[in-house]
């Protein structure tokens, strides 16, 4: 996963996979931003790997962000 440097080693976007923009559908089909209080961040081995949640990240206006990686190895 991305470049093999965990996601607070270089800042946002810069080396790491990310996710921008994300939004979901409700069973109503409504599009709906993620509930920040009801996520939870779940790593099996985070030696290896990591993530960044951004929220809402404005000033780059890419609404609800995410950044994920690390350098990878056997857990």
């Amino acid at each position: 996963m991305g470049s093999g440097h965990f996601p607070s080693e270089h800042g946002y976007g810069q080396r790491d996979a990310y996710f921008a923009s994300m939004q979901y559908y409700n069973a109503s089909g409504f599009l709906l931003d993620p509930n920040e209080k009801l996520m939870s961040k779940v790593l099996g081995c985070k030696r290896n790997y990591n993530i960044e949640y951004y929220g809402s990240y404005e000033e780059e206006q890419e609404g609800h962000s995410l950044q994920y990686g690390g350098p990878g190895g056997n857990c």
